[in-house]
């Protein structure tokens, strides 16, 4: 993982380019909304020093120790790159926990968030095998405009790679906060890099936003955390029937009957929260259209895109991601990301969705959770899913 790092100052380096770049573009109507990004106190107490680097400082988390920093200077910046990685597994992989930041001596126009953005994801995710990215959104970090991004791939050993990308600006410097981890690993560390990346602040004064949206976003209230498996033990449950198939749910949780029509349905719900939502993760099998017969899309997408749909009527401001391929344990299969909000309360939510094919079989699995829970619960309930086997 740490080969990406000359890629990160190079895509950083690009941003201190003039006006008609188009990295720097503006947020227009995607300015920061009313949704307070938060960290559960439980990964926030994991969190250890403060470390500066160029006019950013950020808490890092406790068992993070400094890779390396590499310092690049430009015709007009500087830029600089500082990594620090957990401890490697005896697979050889580790979490890491980057950050980026460039200050510039003079801009022709001033960086935004998601032209941060766009450059570290063209840079570091483009050509990616399976690649998942997230819908990107836009909130306010210590009252500075800022964007983030979730995302997966396959790596090249054929692992998940799980990770996200903050980024914010503040006058001539602007910073992308990076976290990321192989699967299952990345269940225990990524909410601890969350409220690392967080904890990121300017270290020059800085106007704070008035305007409504700001602080709409300051006085929202906190939604009660759910703590994160403690080990890599504890992610999952014991192994259980499930519509001839097998797999693991997640510890805690409880099976509920559901009932869609001409589907076999399975699920499994966690503990409620303070806002009344709940995580959940939902299987479908159904049979699989006769062999050529008219479509416009693969039978298992189809039916996915059905139920997702069917699923997401109760919710708003619904978007999905595009498909991905993807597998589980071998079976074919295509990816979901989502995002939605929850009427009445507002609350942020999050999901995925796969649906795949064995023979003539179309199987269907859809998770849910509510901000700010399911940076912990999802990458449980996707690990669930990978359990799944005959």
């Amino acid at each position: 993982m740490a080969a990406v790092k000359p890629r990160f100052v190079a895509a950083i380096a690009l941003l201190a380019l003039p006006l008609c770049s188009p990295l720097a573009r503006a947020q227009g109507g995607n300015g920061p909304g009313t949704t307070v990004w938060r960290a559960s106190p439980q990964a926030a107490d994991q969190l250890g020093g403060v470390a500066s680097v160029g006019a950013w400082r950020v808490q890092k988390p406790a068992w993070a120790r400094r890779i390396s920093q590499i310092t690049q200077p430009g015709r007009s910046s500087v830029t600089v790159v500082q990594t620090w990685g957990g401890r490697p597994r005896p697979n050889g992989t580790f979490p890491m926990f980057m950050l980026t930041a460039t200050d510039m001596q003079a801009a022709r126009s001033p960086a935004t968030p998601d032209g941060v953005m766009d450059a570290i994801e063209a840079s570091t995710l483009r050509g990616k095998a399976n690649l998942v990215i997230a819908p990107r959104e836009h909130s306010l970090l210590h009252g500075l405009p800022a964007a983030r991004e979730y995302w997966k791939y396959t790596a090249e050993g054929g692992g998940q790679l799980h990770g996200f990308f903050y980024a914010t600006v503040q006058n001539l410097s602007f910073v992308c906060v990076t976290g990321m981890d192989a699967a299952p690993g990345h269940a225990l560390t990524l909410p601890t890099l969350e409220a690392a990346a967080l904890t990121l602040q300017s270290t020059s004064p800085a106007p704070q936003s008035s305007g409504p949206s700001a602080q709409a976003a300051l006085a929202a209230p906190p939604l009660a955390p759910q703590p994160a498996p403690a080990h890599p033990a504890s992610f999952l449950g014991d192994e259980t029937p499930a519509l001839g198939y097998k797999i693991r749910p997640p510890q805690g949780y409880s099976p509920v009957s559901m009932s869609v029509p001409n589907m076999q349905m399975a699920a499994w719900v966690g503990a409620k929260h303070a806002d009344g939502q709940d995580p959940i993760l939902m299987v479908a099998r159904t049979q699989a259209p006769a062999p050529g017969a008219a479509a416009t899309q693969p039978p298992a997408q189809a039916a996915l895109l059905g139920l997702l749909d069917s699923v997401q009527s109760h919710y708003q401001n619904v978007q999905n991601s595009p498909a991905r391929a993807g597998s589980i344990n071998g079976i074919p299969a295509v990816y979901v990301y989502w995002t939605g909000t929850v009427p009445g309360s507002g609350a942020r939510l999050h999901g995925f969705g796969y649906g795949a094919q064995d023979g003539g079989t179309l199987l269907l699995f859809i998770a849910r959770d509510t901000e700010p829970t399911q940076s912990a619960s999802l990458p449980v309930l996707d690990a669930s899913v990978m359990t799944f086997h005959h």
